[in-house]
């Protein structure tokens, strides 16, 4: 978009009522020539509402108005909830930033977990978005869900590793396999 006051959001259906003790968001990355690995697209301002089953509207659990001293991160952000219980999460976006390469503003979200406890309730759940058409297979709602973190490794002998992405079929587990 040319405008940054556009909104977007994404929701998860948690399948069922349950608490929430934390939202986990991982920014979407890219490494930079200068700076190494930064967030992209993360969004300046957004809101998370949390809702019941058969509840449209929601509650709004957590809002933040200016993400600017957050930036730039590779870190996930994590939101701590304190009596909050949802079947679905929504993260309402109510102001873009800028992506690095074109400098359109958009929204880029790599992994949204809710956490109860040590269980992410929102992996492999099904989304809803904002969006009407999206152009890259892997940016497809799943892919927010996925469990797929966008982490990488230098092997043991220094030399860099080299970023991969790679569509998981439908029913199919990813695996990533650490030989020490």
């Amino acid at each position: 978009s040319q405008d940054p006051d556009r909104s977007e959001w994404v929701q998860v259906d948690l399948v069922g009522d349950g608490a929430v003790d934390e939202v986990v968001l991982v920014p979407a990355l890219w490494r930079d020539t200068e700076d190494g690995f930064v967030s992209d697209a993360f969004p300046a301002a957004f809101r998370l509402v949390a809702g019941a089953d058969g509840e449209d509207e929601g509650t709004v659990v957590a809002e933040f108005d200016d993400t600017a001293s957050w930036l730039p991160r590779t870190a996930p952000i994590v939101i701590a909830m304190e009596g909050v219980n949802a079947s679905w999460m929504r993260l309402e976006v109510t102001r873009l930033s800028r992506r690095a390469f074109d400098g359109y503003y958009v929204f880029q979200l790599s992994e949204m977990m809710v956490m109860q406890g040590e269980t992410n309730r929102a992996l492999r759940r099904p989304v809803i978005s904002s969006r009407t058409s999206i152009e890259l297979e892997t940016w497809r709602e799943e892919c927010l869900v996925d469990g797929i973190l966008p982490y990488l490794m230098n092997a043991a002998e220094g030399r860099q590793s080299l970023a991969m992405v790679g569509m998981v079929k439908e029913g199919e587990v990813p695996v990533v396999t650490i030989d020490l």
